[in-house]
């Protein structure tokens, strides 16, 4: 799932697609969408390296875009939502999987909270992540996840999805996890 060549402990932005167990259409209640939304707005409360970008709940997935910037000596500031203790050196060299991992907690643990969800599995394992490269490439993420809810019905996620050749062309290098590698 990761890029093989790239280093996760540098400097980045990252375009993210987390989806839900099987993915269901579990995330179109509102209540669990407000949830979902509430927790990423915290990642940058509990991890001094991460701010979020653009973002949007789907209704078997999430796009967002984290950007790190590395602190000196990897000094994590305020609590994290249920990350591992810093000495843990596979979380210090991956802070991507250390945030989405305790997103993914927190969204879990709120839901269960407030009896939206029960001890079934609400997230499918792991997530996709994407090096976004340059500034445009940023631009292009931002548009696509803007885009994202107006063109569900064409979205790759989407079990009802309806084949639509322009959707396609514009967002394949995204939407495909083999041409995002390739492109």
């Amino acid at each position: 799932m990761r890029h093989p060549t790239h280093d996760y402990s540098a400097d980045a932005a990252y375009s993210v697609t987390i989806c839900s167990h099987e993915r269901h259409l579990v995330f179109e209640e509102d209540s669990v969408r407000q949830v979902i939304e509430w927790a990423w707005n915290q990642i940058p409360s509990h991890f001094a390296h991460a701010r979020t970008d653009a973002f949007v709940v789907m209704p078997n997935h999430v796009h967002g875009i984290l950007v790190f910037q590395r602190i000196p000596d990897r000094v994590m500031v305020g609590a994290q939502h249920a990350g591992r203790l810093p000495s843990d050196k596979r979380d210090a060299a991956s802070p991507l999987s250390t945030v989405i991992r305790s997103f993914k907690a927190a969204v879990t643990r709120e839901l269960r909270l407030r009896d939206l969800w029960d001890d079934q599995p609400l997230w499918q394992r792991n997530y996709h992540d994407r090096v976004i490269r340059d500034p445009e490439e940023l631009s292009r993420i931002r548009e696509y996840i803007a885009y994202n809810p107006i063109a569900w019905q064409y979205d790759h996620e989407n079990p009802k999805r309806q084949q639509d050749k322009v959707h396609v062309q514009r967002w394949a290098w995204i939407e495909n996890p083999v041409l995002s590698e390739i492109n």
